[in-house]
């Protein structure tokens, strides 16, 4: 039994499925219930253009956050623009959800460490190459872009600029970074280069020197790039230019030289930043040097409690707000408050799972009030089977695991969680994992996390006297019932 989630009483269920200004900032909920989403401690940091990096698993709201963070940058800049002010912050989303295997090479453990090396040069000046175009769209989307005579890679034109740099993308797309890495090589000129449209002779320069065009190499260079950022905020008066990167897990093994590229603006001014991060950023090790005005945030629940003040106020609002607009009803007349915080509990506090759940059950319930009761183990197994299990196994090759891996690792969880429950009287669903089991199931693991099926806890004691550590974490509540009935 499969049912396709109905979400016209909740409206969308991903931020993305938004498409207006306005939508994201009707839409959006602050994390403690502020009149005012300005005032939200998220989203501030993203509209004062701090450098931020925002972590959690799915369905937390990372791309709500960044997509409002937009809405409203947007609307501050119009304001600016139409009152002739200064202080003008572009911001440029970017999302790498689409960042595909022939870009991003197969597998970077085929790849010999010289490889390695070179396929990350290759990709910072693609990544250079994407910056530029993202903020050229963001230009002319908000029509800035009557004068285009700026510095580009010590290359300067005007127009027609923006084709030149979508046909380099293109090339490099085309060809993938397996073709360019053995073509970089063997010393073979592949043709990813930006030319000149209108010649004009950069300020310092004979008519001998002038730059034609820019090749893939000189894109590579830090300090050509900053210029050019440098020529563009000066050409359109901005302040500085605040990127949203989203979706930053889709770069794989090429994360570390992302963040590296960022983190080494640390003392300059004209480039801000926001990312999307899973996991933590700072789970990616020594690779990279923070810089000191960079902080994370996270918009995960800590636990699969959440603070009533703090978390489950504004999931009940948000709640309320969605059952308003796209229900037309009092959420009252939906869902119990009692019904309602049981159902937090049950999601894990995560706020896509719990509009996804109200919805489903509402359907099943034919549009009736639903009570506590109505919430039963059947519904619960319906509900997990028919879109929870169906997501996890569509990100399964995602995260080089397979559905037969994440079968044999539940297995494992339930089996231990029995034992343990049949020996004590009070049941549990915290599970200790080793260093062993972890290692061996590390990829089906991070795909159980972030799917939000398992939460991490804490460093546990397998107790003893070799006093060995291991992993906690909790297994979901609303998946508890769904694999241990007579546990919770």
């Amino acid at each position: 039994m499969v049912i396709e989630v109905n979400s016209s009483l909740v409206g969308p269920l991903h931020a993305d499925s938004f498409s207006k200004k306005k939508d994201f900032i009707n839409n959006y909920v602050s994390l403690r219930g502020e009149s005012s989403i300005y005032k939200d401690p998220l989203l501030g940091s993203v509209i004062n253009g701090d450098k931020v990096i925002l972590s959690g698993v799915r369905g937390t709201g990372k791309t709500m956050i960044l997509k409002t963070g937009e809405a409203i940058l947007k609307k501050n800049l119009n304001e600016k623009l139409e009152n002739d002010e200064d202080d003008l912050i572009l911001p440029v989303y970017v999302t790498y959800s689409g960042f595909k295997k022939d870009v991003s090479l197969e597998n970077e453990m085929e790849l010999a460490s010289d490889e390695l090396k070179t396929a990350r040069e290759i990709f910072r000046g693609y990544f250079y190459m994407t910056l530029l175009d993202s903020v050229l769209d963001s230009i002319e989307n908000m029509g800035l872009d009557k004068n285009v005579d700026f510095n580009l890679f010590g290359l300067r034109t005007k127009l027609g600029i923006k084709r030149e740099i979508e046909n380099a993308i293109k090339t490099f797309k085309r060809l993938g970074f397996r073709e360019v890495l053995e073509s970089k090589k063997k010393g073979v000129d592949i043709g990813v280069k930006i030319k000149q449209i209108e010649l004009a002779i950069t300020p310092g320069m004979s008519s001998k020197e002038d730059i034609t065009e820019v090749r893939l190499d000189d894109m590579q260079r830090t300090n050509l790039f900053k210029q050019t950022i440098d020529s563009i905020c000066s050409v359109y008066n901005l302040s500085k230019i605040h990127y949203l990167f989203d979706e930053v897990y889709y770069l794989k093994y090429l994360q570390p030289e992302f963040f590296d590229i960022l983190f080494g603006f640390r003392n300059y001014t004209n480039i801000t930043f926001s990312i999307s991060s899973y996991p933590t950023f700072m789970d990616y090790g020594n690779e990279f040097d923070i810089p000191d005005d960079a902080r994370e945030v996270s918009v995960s629940s800590s636990l699969y409690k959440p603070d009533k003040y703090s978390f489950e106020k504004a999931l009940i609002k948000l709640v309320e707000s969605r059952i308003k607009k796209y229900g037309e009803k009092r959420y009252e007349n939906v869902i119990s408050n009692e019904t309602l915080e049981h159902l937090i509990l049950l999601t894990n506090g995560n706020p896509r799972m719990l509009l996804q759940s109200i919805d489903y059950i509402w359907q099943q319930n034919n549009g009736k009030k639903i009570i506590v009761k109505n919430i039963t183990s059947d519904l619960i197994y319906y509900m997990v089977k028919s879109w929870y299990l169906r997501f996890m196994k569509n990100q399964a090759r995602r995260y080089k695991t397979s559905i037969d891996k994440i079968e044999e690792f539940l297995k494992i969880i339930v089996d231990r969680l029995k034992k343990n429950n049949e020996r004590n009287e009070i049941p549990t669903s915290f599970f200790l994992i080793s260093d062993e089991i972890h290692k061996h199931f590390s990829s089906t693991i991070n795909l159980l996390h972030y799917f939000r099926m398992i939460d991490e806890y804490k460093i546990g004691d397998f107790g003893g006297g070799d006093l060995k550590k291991g992993q906690t974490y909790l297994l979901n509540p609303m998946v508890g019932i769904y694999e241990l009935p007579p546990v919770c």
